[in-house]
């Protein structure tokens, strides 16, 4: 019996290599866009996204914790910030005179400067003396350049003090060129009683005097030849400016 054979199936579709119609076409593009449209979306999104954020590279700022200094800051910007001019070029001066290390800020010179000027008060001071000629005398051991160039530019009214009681002397034995320099001098008392002087030169008495008492003071000049100098009752002798 002869069977009927089934006609061969029908490939529904394009041929091979057929190209597509116009509705595929508009298909595809429409797909494109969308595409195109939705990365364009998400890098605008990441770009305002990392603008938000802190800078990854650097630490920030704000969250570092800051502790209030115990002392005037003697960071650079500090140093220079809040400094006159007349301040920094007594700093300047200070730096060149004595050397002083980098690590002491300008602003700690400058206090130091201040306290010694009497322009700043503080009970832990170590200017607690009488800024005058008996006070600089007293404690002239312990002053040196840096003193020096506050008076020059912080406090030059105190000039003459300076210049006298760093050059006084007292009273007792005086070697000349040591103890004492060459110049003419006066009792820093304008009223002295029983003072006497006596100027030598190789073991002799070059000139010598004995004032019972004298309201203007008593002078006497003091010469590069003489070797010492002797003084009772005067109390302290101050150069003649």
């Amino acid at each position: 019996m002869d069977h009927e054979q089934d006609p061969p199936y029908i490939r529904v579709g394009y041929p091979p290599n057929a190209p597509p119609n116009n509705l595929h076409k508009a298909v595809n593009r429409t797909a494109l866009v969308l595409l195109i449209s939705a990365i364009v979306l998400l890098v605008a999104v990441l770009v305002v996204w990392a603008a938000t954020q802190p800078d990854l590279g650097k630490p920030d700022v704000l969250a570092v914790p800051m502790s209030a200094p115990s002392s005037p800051s003697t960071g650079p910007s500090a140093s220079v910030r809040d400094l006159t001019a007349t301040e920094r070029r007594f700093a300047n001066a200070v730096r060149k005179d004595t050397k002083v290390d980098g690590v002491t800020g300008d602003l700690e010179l400058v206090r130091k400067g201040r306290l010694f000027c009497r322009l700043e008060r503080d009970p832990a001071s170590p200017y607690t003396w009488a800024m005058n000629v008996e006070g600089i005398h007293a404690n002239k051991a312990s002053l040196g350049v840096p003193e020096r160039d506050a008076v020059r530019y912080l406090c030059p009214k105190y000039a003459a003090a300076w210049r006298q009681g760093m050059a006084a002397f007292g009273e007792g034995d005086q070697k000349v060129g040591a103890d004492v320099q060459p110049g003419r001098y006066r009792t820093y008392d304008r009223d002295v009683k029983d003072c006497s002087w006596k100027r030598t030169a190789g073991g002799q008495t070059v000139s010598s005097a004995t004032v019972p008492a004298a309201s203007g003071g008593v002078t006497v000049t003091i010469r590069a030849t003489d070797a010492r100098f002797t003084s009772t009752g005067c109390g302290l002798w101050v150069p003649i400016l």
